[in-house]
């Protein structure tokens, strides 16, 4: 904080750049170890105080974060409000967040439920127990296809069939948590058979221990355990002075999955089209595994704006995909004005919670309104074409629209992977069907006669795997084209699209080689 009016290139900044770029990208676990391991935290910690019960709970934390974000898909600043309230949860009922995870320098036996077990580990555990039935109980849960139901009193013989599957998977799933807590060593007993019901959860350890107990499989090492026998002496204190804990076993080499066997491939336009003009590939090679921000990306720009415009950056250009996906057609059609539209209560509370989860100074809400409100209810000013009507009058009107098409093979082959995106909007004017596409970036020299060379160097990937996409869900309408609005501008460039340009892109599409994905 005191090295606010450093240049770019001190240390301290530069490596707050680093950090944003990757929160920017949001790749969250890169960003976090980063943070950790550039502050010199845990060196900190260790010297100055807190010891290692703050470095675990910190990495506790982080990994309660990715959980999160894996679980919501959320940005930054909505994972700041996560955790804000996760700080001020007044709560009492019990929670895996508040079960704190032991020290790594705790010399001591932890005896742990397979449920409070979940996310640690050690080094040797012993599993015990849970062999017998569970507790008798008129009111059972249910999961199906449609969700969760309850099931009370007496059922019937399909229902009670369903209810015994449902405990064989619930123990299944307990069995999975105890199995995969141990380091180095696990301890397993193999009960007589009498003695474990089929209806506890250890019973899903114990049926795959028997067939291995019988072939000796050399993973496992058998010792013979005396039920009921006297307790032994107690050991003498340097019973254990010289005492070695043997190697863990070696760990059979997994065998490669070959490609028919290999899972599907995910590609976004923003990643596709980088790699392919990259010589990281080859050209033509598919990529792996993708970042859904990319499609949040936009290039760079060093265009200087007016002093109460958004700035340039993802941070803007999210803000205004925010209202344009959110903001209420009927009132953006009926207000009289865009001073008498930003000023609606509705409005305004709309423009404040998106700005502050964006990050999004107050100074720049009334241009981020008068940008919205134009792209909204204006005619879309197409270059080299007539206007099209405004957004308000669209014969119809679908925002944030999620596809998901499969890679298809190029002899007809199983598909190789999917692509994956949201589609800003589907705009029909009675039979044609337009692809639109906002776009925030600021361009330089005249946008009347830049923007189409942009559009074209920059999304002619995204304008193919999108016209794909919409091929698919147009019904009976015409697919017209892309459509890409430059909100900062007013101006719009329109990409026609044809039969001949969907069946090469599909070609295109088909052709590429894909790498095996694990």
């Amino acid at each position: 904080m005191r090295v606010v009016d450093a240049p770019d290139h001190h240390p301290l900044i530069a490596r707050l750049f680093d950090w944003a770029a990757l929160a920017g990208r949001r790749a969250y676990e890169s960003l976090f170890r980063r943070v950790v391991e550039d502050s010199r935290f845990a060196e900190r910690a260790l010297v100055l105080g807190g010891g290692e019960r703050a470095i675990i709970n910190t990495w506790h934390l982080i990994e309660l974060m990715l959980e999160e974000v894996a679980r919501s898909r959320c940005d930054l600043h909505e994972l700041v409000t996560q955790l804000r309230r996760w700080i001020t949860d007044g709560s009492e009922l019990p929670d895996d967040r508040d079960v704190q995870r032991a020290e790594t320098d705790t010399d001591a036996v932890r005896i742990l439920t397979v449920h409070k077990a979940k996310g640690l580990e050690a080094p040797y555990v012993f599993v015990y127990g849970a062999a017998s039935p569970p507790r008798a109980s008129a009111v059972h849960t249910l999961r199906d296809g449609a969700g969760r139901a309850l099931v009370v009193g007496p059922q019937d013989e399909a229902i009670a069939k369903l209810l015994v599957v449902e405990a064989d998977a619930e123990n299944q799933r307990l069995a999975y948590v105890a199995l995969t807590r141990a380091k180095v060593r696990m301890y397993l007993p193999r009960y007589p058979d009498d003695v474990v019901d089929s209806k506890s959860m250890y019973w899903a350890i114990q049926r795959c221990l028997a067939p291995l107990a019988m072939r000796k499989d050399p993973q496992f090492e058998l010792r013979n355990i005396a039920m009921g026998a006297p307790l032994a002496p107690p050991a003498p204190a340097t019973a254990l002075a010289g005492f070695e804990a043997p190697p863990p076993p070696r760990a059979a080499e997994l065998v490669a999955i070959d490609g028919a066997r290999a899972g599907l491939a995910m590609l976004s336009y923003t990643r596709l089209g980088r790699e392919l003009d990259s010589a990281a590939i080859e050209p033509g090679e598919l990529p792996v595994a993708i970042d859904p921000a990319e499609f949040d990306a936009e290039p760079a720009s060093t265009v200087v704006v007016g002093p109460d415009e958004l700035p340039p950056g993802i941070d803007s250009g999210l803000l205004l995909h925010d209202l344009l996906e959110n903001a209420d057609l009927g009132l953006a059609r009926s207000a009289p004005s865009v001073a008498a539209w930003a000023t609606d209560p509705s409005v305004t509370a709309m423009i404040v919670d998106h700005a502050r989860e964006r990050g999004i100074a107050p100074m720049f809400h009334a241009h981020a309104a008068r940008l919205v409100h134009r792209a909204l209810v204006e005619p879309m000013q197409v270059i080299g074409r007539d206007p099209l009507p405004p957004l308000v009058a669209a014969t119809a009107f679908a925002r944030e629209v999620e596809f998901a098409f499969p890679i298809p093979g190029p002899s007809d082959e199983r598909p190789r992977g999917l692509v994956k995106g949201y589609i800003d909007a589907l705009v029909a004017y009675d039979d044609d069907l337009w692809v639109l596409d906002y776009k925030s970036d600021v361009l330089a020299g005249d946008p009347a006669h830049t923007a189409e060379h942009h559009a074209r160097n920059h999304y002619t990937i995204q304008q193919r795997l999108y016209a794909l996409a919409a091929d698919r869900m147009r019904g009976g309408r015409r697919l017209a084209g892309m459509l890409f609005v430059f909100v900062r501008y007013g101006i719009v460039v329109a990409l026609p699209t044809d039969d001949d340009k969907l069946a090469e892109w599909s070609h295109w599409l088909a052709n590429l080689r894909t790498e095996a994905a694990a």
